[in-house]
């Protein structure tokens, strides 16, 4: 498994999901830079409906894509999410 990480700075959650995911193949992808924007609209543009927003539209973050080889086998949000895929893909030992 690989993960690319959509982050956005001082985000607590984008943390946790780091923290969580630190013994994993991860690419942290930085929201804020133009090309992180870039990078993360390319997935979102094609996954969008599986990528949750609040009432405003904004998407939550952090974006985890979970990949097998080249291709997305999961897309999740939060550590819980992580958690809860545990005992599909191994993550999260805490």
């Amino acid at each position: 498994m690989k993960f690319k990480i959509f982050t956005f700075p001082n985000c607590e959650k984008c943390e946790e999901v780091k923290e969580c995911l630190k013994n994993e193949e991860t690419e942290v992808i930085d929201l804020k830079t133009p090309e992180g924007l870039k990078h993360f609209l390319e997935y979102y543009n094609k996954n969008r409906d599986a990528i949750k927003r609040d009432n405003n539209g904004q998407v939550l973050l952090p974006v985890v894509i979970i990949f097998d080889d080249e291709d997305i086998v999961g897309i999740t949000q939060s550590v819980e999410e992580l958690k809860w895929k545990d005992i599909e893909y191994g993550l999260c030992p805490y």
